[in-house]
C-alpha cells in the first residue's frame, strides 16, 4: 500500500536525521535540534506562547514536513526511472536540504525573534541531516509491505 510506504519512509528519514541533528548537537555543543528550534519560532504566534520548548507541536511539524518530502519523492519515483535506492533517496535529501536552508533562512529573516544561532553552520548541519533524511526515507520506502 502505498500510503504505508509513504509514512514509514517518511517516519524512518526524518527520525534518521533527528537522531543526527541530537548527536551533532551534543557533539558541537550547538543548537541543531530542528523541532526544538520549532518549538522556539511558534511560540511567537498568539495561541503557542506557553509551547515548552520540547513541546510536541514542533515534532508534529518537522514530521509533517518529513511527509511531504516523501510524497514528493514518491511521485519522481514513480514517474522517473530512478527508483527509491540510496543514491536516489540522498540526492533527493541533497534538494530537500537546499529547499530547508531556503525555508529556514527566510523565517529566520521574517521572525521577529529568531532563535540566536550560527546560521551558517547550522546550514551545512541542514544539508548534511537532509541526506542522511533521503537515505533513510528510500529504505523506509522500500521496506516490504506487509499487507
Amino acid at each position: 500500500m502505498t500510503a504505508v510506504r509513504i509514512l514509514s519512509g517518511a517516519m524512518i528519514g526524518t527520525s534518521f536525521m533527528t537522531l543526527f541533528s541530537y548527536i551533532a548537537s551534543g557533539i558541537t555543543n550547538r543548537h541543531f535540534k530542528e523541532p526544538l528550534l520549532l518549538n522556539q519560532l511558534l511560540r511567537y504566534f498568539r495561541y503557542c506562547k506557553t509551547l515548552k520548548e520540547s513541546s510536541l507541536a514542533g515534532w508534529i511539524v518537522h514530521y509533517s514536513i518529513g511527509t511531504l518530502f516523501l510524497i514528493s519523492s514518491h511521485f519522481i519515483w514513480r514517474s522517473t526511472s530512478a527508483g527509491p535506492g540510496l543514491p536516489s533517496g540522498s540526492l533527493h535529501g541533497l534538494m530537500y536540504g537546499l529547499t530547508g536552508i531556503a525555508g529556514w533562512h527566510l523565517i529566520f529573516k521574517l521572525h521577529p525573534n529568531p532563535p540566536s544561532i550560527e546560521l551558517n553552520r547550522y546550514y551545512l548541519h541542514l544539508l548534511a541531516a537532509h541526506i542522511i533524511y533521503g537515505g533513510g526515507a528510500a529504505a523506509g520506502y522500500r521496506l516490504p509491505d506487509s499487507s
